[in-house]
């Protein structure tokens, strides 16, 4: 590796970081580039990116610490350069702290900030002679403390301890900080659950029926195994949360249903599964690449009951009064439900609705 180089993974995730910063979604552009990068140099990208984005407002803390100005004032690539640095040096103990010191600088000269590269060596290089600093030390008021060790908007930490009290709101932004539990659910119109299962315990998988949605598992481990399932359409990786909204809505074979604010299809996919792929279903959303998405997923599960219309769910939608037996509306909304598997779901100001 070249002295001015920049490992992919570390490239990549500012790359991506850049992205969401200027408003798109990260489990997006994390997918996007999966085939550009080797397995490990995908494992640290999606390590640095969503650790960045679940730690931000600790790690913007430790960077006022360390550089002794206010983050506002630094440009948004230094920023982002100085959180990705911080992250491997405060939770990856595998990386060297050389590499993440050298390619941070080297960061910095790839986002042509040369000017900047004085001062990302110099935190960086006080944050591995300080390594115990923490940065909610100095505040006294309990709220903004869990707020900035969590990560959380002040508000939103608030609201849940009017709401839990201050136990709960706590257990809750330090759950939202570990890493969710990946789970599935076997497509019907293409394997046995039985079968599926089995063989994923051969592979050395550890699975757990869902406490919470029937026909879900959570899994860890054979996730070889459990890719070449995916790229089959033998199972479908969903929240347990998400799998309960179309056992919920109970369709039944040869029922309509419309399915407003479709893509990118999990639940549509899976209504339609769970009709034997015989109820008829209308998938829309406002923008038609969105829907791609959809027919795609709907193409890899063999699922052809499902038929896919752009429109602005606002509207007067273009549908005779009792077409449908089922109706289903995923609007979008704050996101707070989804921040432990999406961090960035939820932005640092109050939500005006």
């Amino acid at each position: 590796m070249k002295s001015n180089s920049v490992s992919p993974a570390r490239l990549t995730a500012f790359e991506i970081l850049r992205r969401v910063g200027e408003g798109a979604y990260a489990s997006v552009l994390l997918a996007s580039r999966e085939d550009e990068l080797s397995p490990l140099d995908r494992g640290l990208c999606h390590e640095l990116v969503m650790g960045v984005l679940r730690r931000q407002l600790w790690l913007d803390r430790l960077i006022e610490h360390y550089a002794n100005r206010k983050v506002a004032g630094l440009d948004e690539s230094v920023r982002i350069i100085l959180r990705i640095g911080l992250y491997q040096l405060r939770f990856l103990s595998r990386v060297p702290a050389s590499a993440a010191v050298n390619e941070s600088v080297n960061l910095i000269h790839f986002a042509r900030l040369r000017s900047a590269g004085s001062l990302v060596n110099a935190v960086l290089r006080r944050a591995t002679r300080e390594p115990e600093v923490d940065p909610t030390s100095s505040i006294h008021d309990p709220l903004e403390r869990l707020s900035v060790a969590t990560s959380h908007p002040l508000w939103l930490i608030e609201r849940w301890t009017e709401a839990f009290g201050s136990a709960e709101a706590e257990a809750l932004a330090r759950a939202n900080n570990e890493p969710a539990p990946v789970a599935f659910r076997v497509v019907n119109s293409r394997a046995q659950e039985a079968d599926v299962c089995e063989a994923l315990r051969a592979a050395g998988a550890q699975l757990i029926p869902s406490k919470v949605s029937p026909g879900a598992w959570r899994i860890s481990g054979a996730g070889s195994l459990l890719a070449q399932f995916i790229t089959a359409g033998k199972v479908y990786v969903q929240d347990e949360a998400s799998q309960l909204v179309a056992l919920q809505l109970d369709v039944h074979p040869g029922q309509r249903v419309l399915d407003l604010c479709a893509a990118p299809g999990s639940k549509t996919t899976h209504i339609a599964d769970l009709s034997l792929d015989s109820a008829g279903i209308v998938a829309t959303d406002l923008h038609e690449h969105r829907l791609r998405t959809l027919v795609s997923s709907a193409e890899m599960q063999g699922l052809k009951s499902i038929h896919c219309v752009a429109l602005d769910g606002l509207q007067l939608l273009p549908f005779a009064e009792g077409t449908f037996d089922r109706v289903l509306v995923d609007a979008p909304c704050s996101g707070t439900g989804t921040l432990r598997r999406n961090p960035k779901s939820v932005g640092a100001s109050h939500p005006q609705i």
